[in-house]
């Protein structure tokens, strides 16, 4: 059965070939509208519009919002003029940007900071290169900087080697001990959060110290470089994969905010800032395409 429906008289519209129309109001001078095919009456070719729900985001997502804050894309909708000042804006994205590179980068925390770091599937290449250059022995006692999830400290501890992990993210290091329970356990990891500038061990106390993938968030780079090497025993080695000034552009139009918030040093820079403690380059190489390890040794002492 067809079903038909019936519609109140509406504003009447000019005449149109895509609209016959039948019936001329007596006050439209002209005008008509078209008939209502269930009763004879005029109605509106313009239905009325629903409202809309209380619970539809009025325009984009809110994921998308964040990320029109932060990377520029088409995504991002052009100002309107009743947007907010564009200090507010700019203080805003900042602050989102800032919360964006912590939560995934800097201090790496959630859910999300553990579903990246616990296999840190993009760091295998520089752990790869580390593992080949400078590899720990059996026995040896080993320091991690910057641990993470700790999936470095898996392989290591693997080697026979008995290690350290530092970190300043409390999500990291619960991460690491998940993920090591056995080593924990038997005594051969120790995990321990504080300040890369102010290391709590005893001076000489390791045989090699790794910093991989952290080295650019430091605020104090010669101060972090400085501890490392205290650390160190004499004859010892640090490790440090970091990213160069040439691989600036690059990273900060590929991780955007993360990118523009990371440090880029040149290898001349680990040297200058390794010499007082002893420290001489013993090796550079590659790693992956934008980055390098950089290896030291730490001399005897005079």
């Amino acid at each position: 059965m067809r079903r038909s429906w019936c519609c109140r008289p509406g504003p009447a519209l000019p005449p149109s070939p895509s609209r016959p129309c039948s019936w001329v109001s007596p006050a439209g001078a002209g005008r008509r509208a078209p008939i209502s095919p269930c009763c004879n009456r005029p109605r509106s070719w313009a239905r009325p519009r629903r409202a809309a729900s209380p619970w539809r985001w009025p325009g984009r997502s809110a994921i998308a919002t964040v990320f029109s804050c932060c990377w520029p894309g088409p995504w991002s909708s052009s100002p309107s003029p009743a947007a907010r000042p564009r200090k507010e804006n700019t203080e805003m994205a900042a602050s989102i940007a800032d919360w964006l590179t912590d939560r995934i980068a800097r201090r790496p925390a959630g859910w999300l900071g553990r579903a990246l770091y616990r296999k840190a599937l993009g760091h295998r290449p520089g752990f790869d290169a580390v593992l080949r250059e400078v590899p720990p022995a059996p026995g040896e006692h080993i320091l991690d900087v910057g641990c993470g999830g700790g999936a470095f400290l898996a392989r290591v501890l693997a080697t026979g080697a008995s290690a350290c992990g530092f970190d300043h993210s409390t999500d990291m290091l619960a991460t690491t001990a998940d993920q090591n329970a056995a080593a924990v356990a038997a005594g051969r990891l120790h995990l321990d959060q504080g300040d890369a500038g102010a290391l709590p061990y005893a001076d000489g106390r390791f045989d090699r110290v790794y910093c991989l993938n952290a080295f650019f968030f430091f605020p104090d780079p010669a101060r972090a470089t400085a501890e490392m090497a205290r650390v160190l025993k004499p004859g010892g080695t640090l490790a440090i994969i970091t990213t160069p000034p040439e691989q600036a552009a690059r990273m900060r139009a590929f991780f955007g905010p993360i990118g523009r918030r990371m440090r880029f040093d040149a290898p001349e820079d680990l040297d200058r800032w390794g010499a007082p403690a002893g420290l001489a380059r013993l090796g550079l190489h590659a790693v992956g395409p934008a980055g390098f390890l950089h290896v030291a040794r730490k001399g005897a002492p005079a």
